[in-house]
């Protein structure tokens, strides 16, 4: 006889096959030859150490919260501080090219109290 409290614990399993990712593999490799060929906007993209781009650490500022506006300030200076180990020419281009969505959001935290 089964007790009245017995839980069954048996499950069933089954796979499932995403035909799609295999599609975009193939195309990442067919693409690899064209990744030399970027364009000049994706080249000149400002990254942090931590690997935020400035999008992202321009969104932190933003942020409500004082802690956060100031790790994306920190983040921005990481990322205009790596310039620095370009060739000269290099890294004025590529401050140049991000200056203007840049000042903006630097400018709102320069006056903010917090």
């Amino acid at each position: 006889p089964a007790k009245v409290n017995a839980t069954d614990t048996s499950f069933k399993t089954a796979t499932v096959a995403v035909r799609s990712q295999g599609q975009s593999l193939d195309k990442g490799r067919q693409q690899q030859g064209k990744d030399a060929t970027l364009s000049s906007a994706k080249r000149m993209e400002l990254f942090s150490s931590r690997g935020n781009t400035l999008a992202t650490l321009q969104m932190s500022l933003r942020h409500h919260a004082a802690p956060v506006r100031a790790s994306g300030l920190k983040g921005i200076r990481d990322a205009v501080q790596s310039l620095s180990l370009l060739d000269a020419a290099i890294g004025v281009a590529i401050l140049e090219a991000n200056l203007p969505s840049l000042l903006p959001h630097l400018c709102r935290c320069w006056l903010d109290e917090d």
